[in-house]
């Protein structure tokens, strides 16, 4: 006689898995890899409509019938913060900034006084001279002496006003590089768009669990940012959530599921 009414199944059938999570834009083949993420939630939510019936007397429940289908996808603490990342969590067209080069550019700093932090306009000037503006014979600021700039911000600052300077101004001569595209850095204007749209890709990964890796794609998921964006606090791990509208686009449908080989 059995012991059982079937046979149980074996922890092997367990879906225990990590997941590797890409996302790929509407104009373009490449994948963009979205790292860590705590948990991965889709929630499909159908709508019904209730057909009911009293011809035995009371009000009973004959049928249901879908009427509306919703889904969403939530992409939970996610911890690396990629071009990607920053395009989605600011609502904001994914691109990079552009330059053209200028020489000889000037500006003027009124009454310099130490302390005083100004920011050259454009990126990555290189600062040509410093100094008080004097038609002829002008005293020239010293750097790292009389003042300290930082290239990648574009911030500098007084560090000391020369004694024999006209402290009614300073005047810095700067000249700006060409950047193009290629070189990555992020221009973006946050809510500038409604959202980040395009495909998920959730692969899952098994290495010593048990259980059996699915591929699970949502072909047509709008991002939006989910709750705050955390910065400066560096004994926590910043993280951010995202939470995605499923569209029915597709022909496949909403989301589709394949296992990386036979689950039972």
């Amino acid at each position: 006689m059995a012991k059982y009414p079937a046979t149980p199944l074996s922890p092997g059938y367990h879906r225990i898995q990590g997941v590797m999570a890409f996302y790929q834009s509407t104009t373009s083949p490449k994948l963009f890899k979205i790292g860590p993420v705590g948990s991965v939630v889709i929630t499909l939510t159908p709508t019904e409509v209730e057909a009911r019936s009293s011809e035995k007397g009371s009000n009973d429940l004959i049928a249901t019938y879908v009427t509306q289908r919703d889904g969403t996808v939530a992409l939970n603490d996610i911890q690396m913060w990629t071009p990607w990342l920053y395009a989605a969590l600011y609502m904001a067209e994914h691109k990079y900034l552009t330059q053209t080069a200028k020489a000889a550019q000037t500006l003027e700093i009124p009454d310099p006084a130490t302390g005083d932090v100004v920011q050259v306009p454009g990126v990555k000037a290189t600062i040509t001279s410093v100094t008080d503006g004097a038609p002829s014979d002008p005293v020239e600021y010293e750097v790292d002496d009389d003042f300290g700039y930082h290239t990648d911000s574009g911030l500098l600052e007084i560090l000391n006003v020369p004694a024999a300077a006209d402290e009614a101004k300073a005047v810095v001569t700067y000249s700006l590089p060409a950047i193009t595209e290629a070189e990555g850095i992020l221009d973006l204007a946050a809510m500038s768009v409604s959202g980040t749209r395009g495909k998920l890709i959730l692969i899952g990964v098994i290495e010593s669990n048990p259980g059996v890796p699915v591929t699970v794609v949502v072909p047509d998921v709008e991002f939006r940012p989910n709750g705050d964006i955390p910065m400066g606090d560096v004994s926590a791990l910043n993280v951010v959530s995202l939470t995605g509208r499923i569209y029915n686009t597709d022909p496949k449908g909403m989301a589709f599921i394949t296992s990386q080989k036979a689950l039972i």
